[in-house]
């Protein structure tokens, strides 16, 4: 899910803490409309992850959407395709299983 930077909660340690705030890919604290990665937690700025401001919108609005940054999505999208797999042959063992 798109969020606003204010909206995050940080209990982490100071040093930690200026790092997480800062923008993984320009590594800015300033801005605005930030998005984070639901699977690494880093910050990114809508603006550097090529994110208009009208898809920002569209996003922060969603609460249901979830955003994965360039990198974790290519893992998601790997283990997503395995996952379903895996689903595949669960349906199929359960069928075998129902005939016995």
């Amino acid at each position: 899910m798109a969020l606003r930077r204010k909206e995050s909660k940080f209990s982490v340690s100071e040093d930690k803490a200026e790092i997480d705030n800062k923008c993984a890919i320009c590594n800015k604290a300033t801005g605005d409309n930030w998005l984070a990665c639901e699977v690494c937690n880093k910050w990114f700025h809508a603006k550097c992850t090529n994110i208009n401001e009208d898809d920002y919108k569209v996003l922060h609005d969603l609460r249901t959407c979830h955003w994965f940054c360039e990198t974790c999505n290519s893992k998601v999208g790997k283990f997503i395709s395995n996952l379903i797999k895996l689903h595949d042959r669960i349906t199929l063992n359960e069928k075998a299983i129902a005939k016995i």
